[in-house]
């Protein structure tokens, strides 16, 4: 086997199919319960528990099982700890959301980009 071969198998992504559905979820309920867990005396940071789980669904998964990761997050995180009782209603919300979607799209990139590279 050649070197290029061996980068190539160890940069595929490793999780695919029915598995990358219970990875989904795991990335999705884990950051969810962290975040429930110290939700009665933190506020002002919704989605920051979420982003090193989308950096683990970007190194394990596809970038499109990634995306679903972080856009459930978003969704997931605007209906349970956000203040307004309604997605998106607030201007903080939309702001937080569009960061925390961009830099999710930056390290789903990233991981793709070093994935394409070698």
């Amino acid at each position: 086997m050649s070197r290029a071969e061996l980068m190539r198998q160890m940069l595929a992504p490793s999780v695919t199919g029915a598995r990358a559905i219970g990875l989904i979820i795991l990335c999705i309920a884990i950051p969810t319960i962290i975040r429930a867990a110290v939700d009665s005396f933190v506020t002002g940071c919704e989605f920051s528990v979420f982003l090193p789980f989308v950096l683990v669904a970007a190194i394990f998964m596809e970038w499109r099982y990634a995306a679903i990761v972080a856009l459930g997050s978003v969704g997931l995180a605007d209906y349970l700890f956000m203040t307004h009782p309604t997605f998106f209603a607030g201007p903080c919300d939309i702001y937080v959301t569009g960061v925390f979607l961009t830099i999710s799209t930056l390290i789903i990139g990233l991981v793709q980009g070093i994935r394409t590279r070698f």
